[in-house]
């Protein structure tokens, strides 16, 4: 099998949203922050993490992981 490691532009666009998402989700009053960074690293452990992307990442948790950045930022903010 052919790994591929290059990001593709739709992958870096989808990333580059779900930060902000996760930025806006993580502002919002009222929401258990941390319940759903909970719900979101359970899920993104129960994705493969094979293939690798370039990152290092299994690409099947690039997504989560940009939305665990997001949250992360409206925390640290």
């Amino acid at each position: 099998m052919i790994e591929d490691k290059d990001i593709k532009p739709y992958l870096l666009g989808l990333s580059a949203a779900l930060v902000l998402i996760g930025k806006a989700l993580g502002s919002t009053p009222g929401l258990d922050l941390d319940k759903l960074k909970a719900d979101a690293e359970t899920l993104q452990a129960s994705m493969p993490e094979e293939p690798k992307s370039a990152g290092g990442r299994g690409v099947h948790q690039s997504a989560l992981s940009s939305l665990l950045a997001g949250l992360e930022s409206a925390r640290k903010a």
